[in-house]
């Protein structure tokens, strides 16, 4: 399947241009392709994908993003490809309705960081636990509020 460029999705979608080559806009009809766990009028949580490495290492470079969750140290790219990642997409084919979320803002396409929902540890099934990982600008804007609302 053909890759479609970031000035064709902006072109299709109406969407502003991109700040960040890293970020990728969401068409309405790829919903279903993409995986979409919920959808509001400004973020959208989908799956996460293999191809979603660099986001995951941009959001974890930010020293004010981990300066809560590991004391500013910044998650090295190989960790996230052999450990994080891997992990978040395993809890789809695991755990029905469970899992890690990338949360895109609807109206420019922007990675906003993730969302997870997942069973507490040593916990039941329906137990969960509920958490996230967000860029500063989201956190500002209330997507931490809107996507815990959800």
């Amino acid at each position: 399947m053909a890759a479609v460029s970031d000035v064709a999705r902006r072109e299709a979608t109406g969407l502003p241009a991109q700040r960040n080559s890293l970020v990728r806009a969401a068409l309405p009809d790829e919903d279903r392709a993409m995986h979409v766990f919920l959808r509001t009028d400004r973020m959208m949580l989908r799956r996460f994908t293999a191809a979603d490495v660099d986001l995951l290492v941009e959001l974890d470079s930010g020293p004010e993003v981990m300066r809560y969750i590991t004391g500013g140290r910044l998650t090295p790219r190989e960790e996230i490809e052999r450990d994080f990642l891997p992990a978040f997409l395993g809890y789809y084919e695991r755990f029905a309705g469970y899992g890690f979320w990338a949360a895109i803002e609807v109206t420019t396409g922007d990675f906003l960081g993730w969302f997870h929902c997942r069973p507490r540890e040593g916990g039941r099934l329906d137990e969960a636990e509920f958490g996230y990982r967000l860029r500063r600008s989201a956190g500002a804007r209330g997507m931490g509020r809107r996507g815990r609302a959800r």
